[in-house]
């Protein structure tokens, strides 16, 4: 199976989401909303605060070849919010 990974920007929203799939299936999902801690789900913790971890093939998401980034960009930006997310709680 092949990863791929994506991030969606919805400038309406002021929210980015970023996706990381398996093949067909999102398997890990950060999503940021502006002036909020971000939210971080994957296979093991899927429910978070009313979201829920992408339910989606890959193939029913539109998306651009601009949207695709790398391994090292997305884990890069779950550390940090991981960072984020464990400097707030203390």
């Amino acid at each position: 199976m092949s990863d791929i990974f994506i991030k969606k920007e919805l400038h309406s929203e002021s929210l980015t989401v970023y996706l990381h799939f398996q093949g067909e299936y999102a398997i890990r999902e950060i999503i940021e909303l502006d002036n909020e801690l971000p939210i971080l789900l994957d296979m093991n913790n899927p429910i978070k605060n009313e979201c829920f971890l992408y339910d989606q093939n890959l193939s029913d998401l539109e998306y651009d070849s601009s949207d695709i980034i790398t391994k090292f960009v997305f884990d890069r930006i779950w550390n940090c919010c991981v960072a984020k997310i464990r400097k707030y709680h203390g």
